[in-house]
C-alpha cells in the first residue's frame, strides 16, 4: 500500500507605513511525499486526523 500526501502553502508578508512598503516578502512552497506501508493493512479502517499542523494517519493491520 502507498500513501501520497501533497500540500501547497502561500504566504504574503508586508510591513506597511502609511501606504508605503518598507519591505514585502512572498513565500510559495509545495511539499509532496509518498510513503510505502509494509505488510498487509486494512485500508477501509484507515483514520486520519489533522490538528495544529500535524497530520496523524492510523492504519490497522489486516
Amino acid at each position: 500500500m502507498h500513501i501520497s500526501l501533497k500540500t501547497e502553502q502561500s504566504r504574503d508578508e508586508a510591513d506597511a507605513n502609511g501606504g508605503h512598503y518598507r519591505y514585502r516578502e512572498r513565500f510559495v512552497g509545495e511539499l509532496q511525499r509518498v510513503l510505502s506501508i509494509p505488510g498487509p493493512v486494512d485500508a477501509s479502517k484507515m483514520k486520519t486526523q489533522y490538528h495544529n499542523g500535524v497530520l496523524a494517519v492510523t492504519i490497522p493491520k489486516a
